[in-house]
């Protein structure tokens, strides 16, 4: 049943989002059944087999992950380096939601390993190219902070749904101690030090 419910996925790529849709429900539901057999081993098997179904179109893959999360931490744990690789793969056309279905996978895996970190292996490198990705963004907004530092504000507008995403990729990084991350996310610190001290001053000294 397994193998086939693979099989049945990959002669559905092609097919409408309805039948693919339908199909990843039933794999959610396998899953289900697995966890309540308490068969983590196979959960682990059936990983590498469903490899693929990762490589899914965007749209559809993005609820499966979202929905794959809110399984059982253990079966989080077993899947974990599909999802990272399948979020990487998609974040340059989908940052907000890649970035929020990265925070709630760190969550559900710390709950799964009970430590600060839960990288290892493979899953390790594959969010080292996730974060060098996002030090690209970082660095952008390290830039935009000082043009505002240096009095040039007023080609600068920002965006709600741009701060959400500064704010996800912060709250992000607390995840990642096991990455060579800290010495950027320094940098944006000291840069919001300096804007607040010139916005202390327009406050004590208003024009």
């Amino acid at each position: 049943m397994l193998q086939v419910a693979g099989m049945l996925m990959q002669k559905a790529e092609d097919k409408s989002f309805e039948v693919v849709d339908k199909l990843l429900q039933l794999m959610l539901c396998i899953l289900d059944g697995l966890h309540l057999a308490d068969n983590v081993a196979v959960i682990s098997i059936v990983s590498v087999q469903w490899a693929l179904v990762f490589k899914l179109s965007k749209s559809s893959l993005l609820t499966f992950i979202q929905q794959l999360l809110l399984k059982d931490p253990r079966i989080v744990h077993a899947f974990r380096c599909n999802i990272i690789s399948a979020l990487y793969d998609i974040i340059e056309t989908s940052k907000e939601e890649v970035i929020l279905l990265l925070l709630i996978f760190c969550e559900r895996m710390q709950v799964q390993v009970q430590s600060p970190s839960f990288l290892d292996g493979a899953s390790r490198e594959q969010v080292s190219r996730i974060c060098s990705h996002l030090q690209v963004d970082i660095s952008y907004w390290i830039e935009i902070i000082y043009e505002i530092v240096h009095g040039d504000s007023s080609v600068i507008q920002l965006q709600e749904s741009e701060l959400a995403l500064v704010w996800g990729i912060i709250s992000y990084y607390p995840y990642l101690k096991d990455i060579q991350a800290n010495s950027l996310l320094l940098d944006f610190v000291d840069a919001l030090d300096q804007l607040l001290v010139i916005d202390a001053g327009k406050s004590c000294h208003p024009v």
